[in-house]
């Protein structure tokens, strides 16, 4: 479909303006309407209302400015025009603002992207670190072994390579007592 000349359209249905008289260059009246047909000439009238000095009606010089315009101003295409340029221009607007909340999206989901990278390779390096346990022999008083104190400098050992320590599991073990 060939494109549409909107502006040739808006310049052909636009009413056509006064013609000013080429003799005197005043604005000529209407003086006959029949259709589209209209019939401007210069009436001789002044600013007062009354006929100018040495003119009367119909006179020559009104018979010498008289023109005949074909007038195909139509307000209703008019109007069309206007809505379709005010539709045209909302269409860009919110293209634009498509555009712009698309490009905030990309922006974060390739943040997202960066960010599960690092934490995967953050996970991998904390996975892979290098603890020097305590010797176990230390922790043996009197032939007893000392797990609580073993437990602490090993979680000690864990945190100064880089890890990270769990919560303590409770080594107590409950008596349940029987049902009175």
């Amino acid at each position: 479909m060939s494109e549409i000349n909107y502006q040739a359209l808006r310049e052909r249905y636009s009413p056509v303006p006064v013609p000013k008289c080429p003799i005197c260059g005043e604005e000529m009246s209407i003086q006959r309407i029949s259709g589209a047909q209209v019939v401007y000439a210069c009436s001789g009238y002044g600013d007062d209302g009354d006929f100018k000095i040495g003119r009367t009606l119909a006179d020559e010089h009104y018979e010498k400015s008289r023109v005949t315009v074909l007038d195909v101003g139509d307000p209703e295409v008019l109007a069309l025009l206007d809505w379709l340029e005010t539709k045209d221009n909302r269409i860009a607007e919110l293209e634009k603002i498509a555009t712009d909340y698309a490009l905030k999206f990309q922006k974060a989901q390739d943040a997202l992207k960066h960010a599960a990278l690092l934490h995967s390779r953050t996970a991998q390096q904390t996975n892979n670190f290098a603890v020097s346990l305590p010797d176990i022999s230390e922790y043996f008083i009197n032939d007893v072994f000392q797990p609580l104190r073993y437990e602490r400098d090993v979680e000690r050992a864990i945190i100064k390579a880089g890890g990270k320590a769990c919560g303590r599991r409770n080594t107590r073990t409950e008596r349940i007592s029987p049902a009175m």
